[in-house]
């Protein structure tokens, strides 16, 4: 995230096309759903291993919390225009899908106990909900419903509306849901097999259902054209392949222990560095580099950057294990 709001904030207009740009965009799209897939396959690995599933109802909540201190906290260096501070983002999405997953979890913990059933379960879920996302598009009134139809299915970024969402739950949730499934599959895999193995094979069936879902492949695009009410399971579908590619082949490189230390100390770190960069990044701090920086610069700074937040990562693991 970080790396795409800084080229989206500050590269000279002149930099933004070519191949550098497009492959910016590209990773930088893909941030926001990696952040909820990951946030997913950890409660479900957590909750595999008997941690009671409402704890992440309280995380969930305390993550809504700093988006709206955060939206409120850019409402004010931005002018305080209206209806700014009401509008849903990244964090309001991450948080109400770690509630909502929890709370999922816990009522089908209290009707079966089977891990491999919660796992289908939350698969059906997350199918549930590319299912309906176009049906809310159409249906749910932003006027008649005021700014929780933003937060629900809208998809506005008018910053002079109060009807604002950038990331709405559907169909945003679903990658936490899935997430949730292919954690809790992960652990019942390591019970019995090599977890390598495991997340190898579904490493490739992510980089399989990305290549068929993407648009550059000529029968998903023509797909797309032909009943349009498809292009949200598309994109979603799309960017749940590259995430579980990218977190199965970091995962097959470290081994379990990334899961149960590392993924979650770089999400705790990774979550105060969004709450610190975004104001930053959009506000009156850095209104000289509007625009105003190329290529060249803006590697540096997000090398340097993304140093720093890796390494704080390490230091932040390192820490809690020597407390441990």
């Amino acid at each position: 995230m970080m790396m795409w709001h800084t080229a989206d904030s500050w590269l000279q207009p002149a930099e933004r096309s070519g191949a550098k740009f497009g492959f910016v965009q590209l990773a930088g799209g893909i941030a926001a759903p990696l952040f909820l897939f990951v946030s997913g396959v950890t409660l479900g690995w957590r909750v595999s291993f008997g941690v009671p599933p409402l704890r992440g109802v309280r995380r969930g909540g305390i993550v809504i919390a700093l988006g709206y201190a955060l939206s409120l906290l850019m409402w004010w260096m931005e002018g305080r225009p209206r209806g700014f501070a009401f509008r849903g983002d990244a964090l309001h999405v991450i948080g109400a899908s770690m509630v909502l997953g929890s709370l999922l979890v816990h009522v089908h913990h209290r009707i079966a106990k089977s891990q491999r059933a919660l796992g289908w379960t939350f698969f059906a879920v997350g199918g549930v909900i590319l299912v309906i996302t176009p049906w809310l598009e159409r249906t749910v009134s932003m006027a008649s419903t005021g700014g929780l139809a933003a937060h629900l299915a809208g998809w506005v970024v008018d910053t002079s509306s109060r009807h604002v969402a950038r990331f709405p739950l559907f169909p945003w949730s679903a990658y936490a849901v899935w997430g949730i499934a292919i954690g809790v599959f992960w652990a019942r895999a390591e019970e019995r097999t090599p977890l390598g193995l495991v997340v190898i094979a579904w490493s490739v069936g992510g980089a399989a259902v990305a290549i068929v879902t993407s648009l550059a492949f000529d029968p998903a695009a023509a797909l797309v054209h032909r009943i349009p009410d498809l292009a949200a399971a598309q994109a979603t579908l799309y960017r749940l392949g590259i995430s579980l590619t990218l977190a199965g082949l970091v995962v097959t490189a470290q081994g379990a222990t990334l899961i149960r230390d590392s993924i979650q100390a770089l999400g705790r770190v990774s979550l105060w560095a969004y709450c610190v960069h975004l104001p930053l990044v959009f506000g009156w701090p850095s209104a000289a580099l509007r625009a105003a920086v190329d290529f060249s610069a803006w590697s540096l700074f997000w090398f340097v950057g993304g140093s720093a937040v890796l390494a704080v990562a390490y230091g932040y693991r390192r820490f809690c294990a020597a407390r441990s």
